[in-house]
């Protein structure tokens, strides 16, 4: 109901109304320049003075006695119900909210500009610059900025000292132990809102929670989505299967898009230690517990790990669990003398 009450709001033409009653229109077309009113983004203080022959220092000049003007005119009083609703807005949202997120939730791009001017310009609204950890965002709260940042951080701080990615419901207890710790009452939806501003956490399509850079989270390319896929389906693989899971899956609009083409697949997965190649174009995980090599050697690994001989059925058993092969090859490998020898019980071992 409330987004539908912003949606009746002409934000554009509430602000160029107000800019036209108060300012001349040399100082309105600087202000709104700035802002990237009425076009498409907004423009330096540099080219504003070289289109109109003076210094930056001179646009900056007339930029703040303008603002100084803007709000303490009577005029300013027509901006309540906007300024009200975004207030609002900000305020159900945990008291900040990231500025893209803000924008596109209450209005249309067209009206984003005058949005960003009305909130610079109102004093009940505070920004906070975008940082290397942080996306810029608007509290009406300056006071809990850095209780914000500091609940961030520790989040950050305990992902950073996971061994991978935390399930949705143990990471909600880790917010809810912080946000204690750190003043705030809200509940798990506020929490989660706070996120939005962070840069270095994300949730993944399964509702698991990492840090950005971890290939879990956000993969890179072809390796990466392969390791996504395959975790998935906890199996070996074929490489065009591989390829067709990479295209059918949904993944966030910051991951890229590029279609996978089953070659690549291959060509990638064949060079990277986090795949092992365990049949005819089928590749698992390491992780798993498959090994690379060839069949004699994974044979000559399993027998290494062992004090004592092994039947061909409990080397056939052991080997079928790291490669899809043919137990006739496995066997044929065993008859290798050269690494094997089957003792007088029939078991095999080593070739000492």
């Amino acid at each position: 109901m409330a987004i539908r009450a912003s949606q009746s709001i002409n934000y554009e033409r509430l602000v160029s109304h107000f800019l036209e009653a108060v300012l001349s229109e040399k100082h309105q077309n600087i202000v709104k320049r700035r802002f990237g009113i009425d076009q498409n983004e907004g423009e330096t203080l540099e080219k504003i003075g070289k289109s109109y022959g003076i210094t930056r220092e001179r646009v900056r000049q007339i930029e703040e006695s303008a603002f100084e003007r803007l709000g303490q005119t009577p005029e300013f009083h027509s901006l309540l119900p906007a300024r009200e609703f975004l207030k609002d807005y900000i305020n159900r949202k945990g008291y900040a909210v990231r500025e893209e997120a803000l924008l596109t939730r209450v209005a249309s791009e067209r009206h984003h500009a005058p949005i960003r001017f009305l909130l610079t310009l109102s004093p009940e609204f505070h920004f906070s610059e975008e940082t290397e950890f942080s996306h810029s965002f608007w509290t009406t709260n300056p006071k809990a900025i850095r209780r914000i940042e500091g609940f961030l951080h520790a989040l950050h701080h305990h992902l950073e000292n996971c061994s991978g990615l935390v399930d949705e419901k143990e990471f909600y207890g880790v917010m809810e132990q912080h946000a204690r710790s750190y003043g705030f009452s809200e509940d798990i939806s506020r929490l989660t809102d706070y996120l939005d501003i962070v840069k270095m956490i994300r949730r993944t399509l399964e509702g698991s929670y990492g840090l950005s850079h971890w290939p879990e989270v956000t993969p890179k390319g072809v390796r990466d989505k392969s390791y996504l896929v395959l975790k998935r389906k906890e199996k070996p693989l074929h490489f065009r299967a591989i390829a067709d899971l990479i295209n059918e899956t949904q993944f966030p609009d910051y991951v890229s898009s590029r279609r996978a083409h089953p070659q690549t697949v291959h060509n990638e997965l064949i060079k990277d230690d986090r795949f092992v190649l365990v049949g005819r174009g089928l590749y698992a995980l390491r992780e798993w517990g498959y090994e690379p090599g060839t069949v004699k050697d994974v044979i000559r690994g399993i027998l290494q790990e062992r004090t004592k001989p092994l039947s061909r059925e409990e080397v056939l058993k052991r080997v079928l669990e790291k490669r899809r092969v043919k137990e006739n090859t496995i066997i044929l490998n065993l008859q290798d003398k050269s690494a094997f020898v089957r003792l007088p019980s029939g078991e095999y071992a080593l070739v000492r």
